[in-house]
């Protein structure tokens, strides 16, 4: 049995008016005061925690996003629980406890799963207090949680019915057309569609605090992962694999366990992975691999000794980075981002022991920066086991009125249709000493062979830009026909124009959209003979 934890506890009379209102202690305690005697009442225990007021605050709701779906999201219906009339009698003090049970039998659910959203909200008040323990002054912002029985995996993305690709967290505008932190969260138990996989979340802390790991990024830190598929083990693109490294590094560091768990089908049953050893299975520790960000994140906190994690640095550091350098990097951000601020904002004695756990990741120290300009180490691809072509450097700096640059993009390390693989996105910087305009030029070269003319011309190039400062995409206005500037469908080529743009550094992502294209199916190559897996570029900047 464990406490229900600063959760907003209710005393209703038996015309169910509610006459009072607290909110439990960390361990489960409530009270009321001034309550007349002799009155018939009972507890009402709601899936929210709201501070509204002093140096800590937060908003959390558990909702049902599968009743009363004609209400907006966020107004969707709370869970509730509550204990049957008695009376309070003539004493000064009564005790009550409530109850509130997981309904699992041992081998299934048989009856109401009534826990499920306090336990949501349990993993929650780990990561709020984990926070409030380095910081003495902090707005955590609203962030509502949707939960139930019906959400499930089919093939649809339906969340009014339940329909969810994955436990995932959004502040997309599309909901609701306002820009609210939500987090969904599956909770079948038996399998809706035949399509359907049964699993539930509601217990599985690691994976409710991943996702509320990135609810901290977008409130309190800055993310510029694209989201997406990735997988354990697996690689990368950089930005991805720091904002999935960081989920899982809160999973582990919030409730201080290395073994996050995920049950799965049937709901008796899941899997694991224990953090604390997870360099042990796998050869391709890098900044490319999310296990590596969260291993490295999870040994700069743990106390234990595995190896050269030989000490500790606490999590203070690491949220003093997260919150301030890591958010306001002209880079993007990624392990270098992280890592370079992370090394200038811990004690002298302790740099030695942040380097030695870079370096277990493959992450090379000697000329470490937020452009991870001294990284010669790359990934293996897939399929041929030599370095991934195409990756490094990192970034490309583009100097105004400079020479022109030649770089690649490629799909060499793909096996799924996804487009986080490293090799598919580069990424380049300028700088700019005053105000000015600027025309960056892309042109393919070589240009590749058209080898299917016609109106579906996959076999062409697009490439794409999109411009950041300071995390900040820039180039997304839209003029009157819906045309994004350095998006178009240009074939092979691409211009960029932005007028006054302001003195500072700047940085680019870039991509062939042939590469991300879905409609190309999940081997591009196969479907399409003469789909040019590599593909290159010259960008000249004016």
């Amino acid at each position: 049995i464990l406490p229900v934890r600063l959760a907003s506890v209710l005393l209703l009379d038996s015309t169910n008016t509610v006459i009072a209102t607290g909110r439990t202690d960390m361990d489960g305690n409530y009270s009321f005061a001034n309550v007349p005697a002799n009155t018939d009442v009972r507890i009402r225990i709601r899936s929210e925690s709201v501070q509204d007021s002093g140096p800590h605050r937060w908003a959390v709701h558990v909702r049902d996003n599968t009743s009363e779906i004609t209400r907006p999201l966020a107004e969707r219906p709370l869970y509730e629980v509550q204990g049957a009339l008695f009376n309070v009698g003539s004493t000064n003090q009564t005790d009550r406890d409530l109850t509130v049970r997981t309904g699992w039998s041992g081998d299934a659910y048989t009856s109401e799963r009534a826990a499920a959203p306090l336990a949501i909200l349990d993993s929650f008040i780990d990561g709020i207090e984990l926070v409030r323990g380095v910081d003495d002054n902090v707005d955590f912002g609203r962030l509502d949680a949707f939960w139930s029985i019906n959400n499930t995996y089919p093939d649809g993305d339906d969340v009014d019915d339940g329909q969810l690709v994955t436990a995932y967290y959004t502040s997309d505008p599309e909901f609701d057309g306002i820009r609210n932190p939500s987090l969904f969260l599956r909770g079948d138990a038996i399998g809706r569609f035949p399509e359907s996989r049964i699993n539930t979340d509601e217990f599985d802390e690691y994976v409710i605090l991943h996702e509320w790991g990135h609810f901290f990024e977008d409130q309190l830190s800055r993310s510029d992962s694209r989201g997406g598929y990735h997988e354990i083990p697996g690689k990368v693109d950089a930005l991805v694999a720091f904002g999935e490294g960081w989920g899982h590094a809160i999973g582990a560091i919030a409730p201080d366990d290395p073994v996050g768990c995920d049950t799965g089908h049937p709901a008796s049953s899941g899997s694991e992975f224990d953090m604390e050893n997870w360099n042990l299975y796998t050869d391709e520790q890098g900044f490319y691999n999310e296990m590596s960000v969260a291993t490295f994140l999870w040994d700069l906190f743990d106390t234990g000794t595995d190896g050269t994690d030989n000490g500790s640095i606490g999590f203070g550091p690491i949220y003093e980075t997260m919150i301030n350098e890591q958010r306001d990097t002209p880079a993007m951000t990624t392990l270098f981002s992280f890592a370079t601020a992370l090394r200038q904002n811990v004690d002298p004695v302790d740099l030695a022991f942040v380097d030695s756990q870079l370096q277990r990741e493959n992450v090379d120290t000697g000329a470490l920066d937020i452009w991870a300009t001294g990284q010669t180490t790359a990934p293996t691809a897939w399929h041929s086991g030599s370095p991934v072509n195409d990756l490094l450097p990192l970034f490309t700096e583009l100097v105004p009125g400079g020479p022109t640059e030649n770089l690649c993009v490629n799909v060499e390390t793909s096996v799924e249709d996804s487009h986080n693989n490293p090799g598919k996105w580069r990424y380049l910087s300028f700088t700019l000493a005053a105000p000015q305009d600027i025309r960056l030029t892309i042109q393919a070269n070589p240009v590749p062979p058209n080898l299917n003319p016609g109106p579906d011309q996959r076999d062409r190039s697009d490439p794409d830009v999109y411009l950041f400062r300071n995390g900040v995409w820039l180039n997304n206005f839209q003029d009157s026909t819906g045309f994004i500037e350095g998006l178009s469908g240009d074939a092979d080529q691409e211009v960029l124009e932005m007028a006054n743009l302001e003195a500072g550094t700047y940085a680019l992502e870039f991509h062939d959209w042939r590469h991300i294209d879905f409609e190309t199916d999940t081997d591009p190559a196969a479907q399409h003979p003469n789909y040019a897996e590599r593909v290159c570029f010259d960008f000249t900047l004016n």
